[in-house]
Formats: C-alpha cells, structure tokens, sequence
C-alpha cells in the first residue's frame, strides 16, 4: 500500500486567510465613498499583500500579477499601474545592485573591509567597530547594497575564528547586519527612495539632496554608535577572541591595489561627488545613482562583466515596482485622502510628535505581518496626506515610517536583518535580545534626540 502524503495543515491555512480576507472585503457594500474600484483595489491588494507575507506563490510572479490586475480590473489605466518603471527608483536600485557587484568581484569591497577591521585592533570589540566603521564607508560606496558583502565578511570571520553558534558569533554577524542597514538612515541611498518616490505621488517631487538628507539625520550617527557598543556588552565572548594573525595574512594575500580596484575607487569618488554637488548641476539623485554604476562598462574603465549585470537581483526590482505600484494606484483613487480623512479627527489636537510617535509604532508593530516595501508602499500615502494636513513636513513623516519599520523582533519580519541570522551561527533568543533593546534605545532616541534636532533645525514642519 502507498505511503499516504501527510496533509499540510499550516499551508491550508495559509491558503484559506489568504482567499477569505479578501472575501470579506468583498462582501462590504459599496456607498458614495466606498467605490467599486476603491473596493476592487482594496481586494486585490490584500490578497497580494498577503501571497508575499505568506510567500504560498513565488513573490516574483505575484509581483508581475498585481499591476496587471489593477489594469485588467479596471482600477487604474497603465499609465498609473505601470507608473513606477517609468520614474527613476528601479533603474537607481539597478545600478545599485550592478555597481555593488563589481566591487565584489575585483575585490575592493572586501579589501576596505579587512583594512577598517585591522585599523579598528582585531580583538573581539576591535572587529565589531570595525565592521562598524567597513558599514559606513561601503554604504557611502554603494548606497544600500552592503549587506551581500558584510555577510560574507561575517561570516568568514566566524569560520576562521572556528566560531560556531554563540554569543561571541552572534555578535559579529548581527553587528555586520546593523553596519549594512543602519548607515540607511544617514546616508541618501535607494531603499529609503522608494518610500520618498510613493510620498511624492502626493507632494510632487521634495527636491532632497545628499547633503541635505546627511544634515537632516545627522544624529542618527549617535544611535548607531550606541548599537556597536551595546553590542560588545550584550554579547562578550566566552574565551578570548583575537584575530589579528588571520587579519594580517587575508590582507596581505590581497596584494597591492590593482588597477581594476583603483578604477572602482575612482567611480565611487566620482559617484559622490555627483550626489554632492547636486544642487549644482540640478540632476536628481536617483538619476545619479543609475547612471555612474555604468561607467564600470565605459572605455578607460571596463571592469564590469556581463555576469555582474546578470547576476543583479532583478526579482528584487519586481519586487519595489509591485510595492511602489500600490502606492500609485491608491493615489490615482484618493484613497490616501480618504484615509487621512478618517483618521485626522483622532489627531487634530495632538502634539507633533504624538503623531510621529504613534506612526513609528503603528509601522513598527505593522512589521509583523508586512515587509518593510509593503509598509512603505501601503502607508506612504495616507500618512503623507496627514502629514500634509496637521502641517507636518512629509519627508518627517517618510524618515518616520522607515524608522517605524526598521524595528523588529523576530527575523522573518525583516528578509535583510534575516539574512544575517539565516547562516545558523545565531541563536533567536541573542537576536531578540539584540533588536529588542534596539526598538528601546531607537524609540527613546527618535523622541529625545532626534525629533528635537529636527524641531530646531527647522525641518518639522511645512
């Protein structure tokens, strides 16, 4: 007799939330304010949500579907579904993504690296600061791209320290997670782009610089220095770490600098000071960022391969497009004011930062059942339009939903923070010990120091 397949109960599950909520929805009446397509809309993109939170169908696919099914519904023409291939974040993430590559591979990226770690003194402290120090400089290089890099210098790190699962391993992999994304909130870079590009479907563009945004979050260097330093106290090595031998002898194979690690400087140098001098020459940002990665491919460079290009996250971009495509498609509905419309009696009167801090926590706790681009694209709108309406500036409000989202408990919330937690070195009671004091020390530094700094630098309100 067969062997009979044993049924899947929490993949059922998973299926039948995934076809009821969106039913439920279904079934509400339409009114003057409750539209067919603001209902259609709302079906269709809660059952999207909810394919990628439940990951029952690859998200790629998903991703393609849902703009398709605002067009094919009705909802919304292509011209607003398809809307955000059209703008500059996906081809700024491309080049992103293809610059970040090719540093890899000539090895510049890892070179840097084991230079910050060297200078930092190579003991257990020395190498947690110094992929501190390795997180700020990368993500100035390649803006958002340096997770890929710092898990691997982790991890290496980790197997040549014959590190296994423990407090002395978890403390370089999740301090290498915390250098690859907190530098986000202090450097202009693609990933917070994505929540300022579905804002500005509201606000028309906001016109921010790299230097402005470095001067507008210039605090958050204070926060990320605290989280290093908690770090090395929540998580101090049973035996003594010492890696300096290793350090010196993986440098020093390295070599000398070599030409093709020289020319990827020289993009990188040319790459900020086109981000800097942008108020100068009055191209975008974005645009910036597409564009430089690709003198890797020009006469005099020709350091990127056909594999960097090829090996590009390109289900990523599908990914932020599909995100940024909700966000578009709310807006061309007025849904983003119908919300703030609602919810605006409940705010009028409060303080300022009452309503920032009650947006952190509505995205933080959110984090549970959505991704951080899903948070983003969701709330972008509507909170934009209360921004809008209470007299808030919207970039306060953007800063404050990525802030919000950047929260977590648990890895699964946050696929980035996840990856560092994936190699299996890190127990989940050290990750929730670790990013549970971080939702602490990043509340109590959000309202104590960098609202505040906000208030006085002018940047508040409109």
């Amino acid at each position: 007799m067969d062997d009979v397949k044993k049924v899947d109960w929490s993949y059922l599950l998973k299926w039948a939330i995934i076809i009821l909520c969106p039913l439920l929805i279904l079934c509400v009446p339409v009114n003057e304010m409750f539209t067919w397509p603001v209902k259609m809309f709302f079906v269709i993109t809660l059952l999207a949500i909810l394919l990628f939170a439940l990951e029952t169908i690859q998200q790629t696919a998903v991703a393609i579907l849902l703009p398709i099914a605002y067009v094919v519904f009705q909802i919304a023409p292509s011209t607003v579904a398809f809307s955000p291939w059209t703008g500059n974040i996906p081809w700024m993430m491309i080049g992103g993504l293809i610059l970040a590559n090719v540093l890899q591979n000539i090895g510049l990226l890892k070179r840097i690296a084991y230079k910050c770690i060297i200078l930092t003194g190579c003991s257990y402290k020395g190498i947690i600061y110094g992929i501190g120090l390795a997180g700020l400089i990368l993500n100035v290089m390649i803006p958002a791209q340096a997770t890929i890099p710092l898990a691997a210098l982790a991890f290496g790190i980790c197997q040549a320290m014959g590190l296994k699962k423990s407090k002395a391993a978890a403390g370089i992999m999740l301090s290498a997670g915390l250098a690859a994304l907190l530098p986000n909130y202090l450097f202009l870079n693609p990933n917070l782009l994505i929540v300022y590009g579905v804002g500005e479907t509201v606000t028309g563009p906001s016109g921010v610089t790299w230097a402005g945004f470095l001067y507008h979050n210039a605090p958050v260097i204070l926060f990320y220095a605290a989280m290093f330093w908690i770090t090395t106290k929540l998580f101090k090595p049973e035996t003594a770490v010492n890696g300096k031998e290793w350090f010196m002898a993986e440098y020093k194979q390295l070599g000398a600098m070599k030409k093709e690690e020289k020319k990827g400087v020289l993009i990188c140098f040319l790459l900020f000071i086109g981000l800097i001098t942008q108020p100068l020459h009055k191209i975008e940002v974005a645009w910036v960022f597409a564009f430089m990665p690709m003198l890797a491919y020009m006469p005099g460079f020709q350091i990127g391969t056909a594999d960097d290009i090829k090996n590009a996250n390109f289900p990523f971009i599908m990914f932020v497009t599909a995100c940024m495509s909700i966000g578009a498609t709310a807006g061309s509905l007025g849904i983003g004011q119908m919300i703030a419309d609602i919810a605006l009696p409940m705010l009028e009167g409060r303080s300022v930062t009452f309503v920032l801090v009650f947006m952190w926590l509505l995205c933080m706790l959110v984090n549970f059942i959505l991704t951080p681009l899903a948070i983003g694209a969701t709330f972008a709108v509507p909170l934009t339009q209360i921004a809008l309406s209470l007299g808030i500036n919207p970039e306060v409000m953007w800063l404050t939903i990525c802030h919000g989202y950047d929260q977590i408990l648990l890895p699964y919330e946050y696929p980035l923070y996840m990856l560092f937690f994936s190699f299996n070195l890190v127990y989940l009671k050290d990750f929730i010990k670790l990013f549970g004091v971080k939702i602490v020390v990043n509340l109590i530094f959000f309202v104590c120091i960098l609202l505040p700094y906000w208030n006085l630098i002018g940047f508040m309100h409109v």
